[in-house]
């Protein structure tokens, strides 16, 4: 099993978008073999997912009603095949932690909807849509 670690900063916007398309995407392939979890860098406990995360996942027939945040720790990385940051700045803090592991980015960055309208949330998980059907491909 290839489990994805999709990292964010608070957990309640892109990443758990990236963890929902993800899983997602990988199902409608047949791609059994691959999973996706997230956390943020500065990430509170149990915090649900930004309405507006919520609302961009409803769009596509995607659920994020059950998305408890949390925190990157040890725990979440010690089993994971591949950690994905959202930004460079992400990437920088991942490396920072945890050099040994496989780390990448979304290129380009996805720029944080947090506070904005729906219509930043589609493009931002049109972006991260995108870019999740290049990941799994290479997987």
């Amino acid at each position: 099993m290839t489990t994805v670690l999709f990292v964010c900063t608070g957990n309640t916007c892109r990443s758990p978008m990236a963890q929902c398309m993800f899983n997602a995407i990988a199902k409608e392939r047949g791609r059994t073999d691959l999973r996706a979890i997230s956390a943020g860098l500065y990430a509170a406990n149990g915090e649900p997912a930004s309405l507006g995360a919520q609302h961009a996942m409803a769009a596509r027939g995607l659920s994020l009603s059950s998305h408890q945040s949390q925190p990157l720790s040890e725990r979440l990385v010690h089993d994971v095949s591949i950690i994905v940051g959202l930004t460079d700045r992400h990437i920088l803090g991942l490396q920072a932690r945890y050099p040994m592991l496989r780390i990448q980015s979304f290129s380009p960055s996805i720029s944080d909807p947090y506070g904005m309208d729906d219509q930043c949330y589609q493009h931002a998980a049109n972006e991260i849509e995108h870019q999740l059907r290049q990941l799994i491909d290479e997987l």
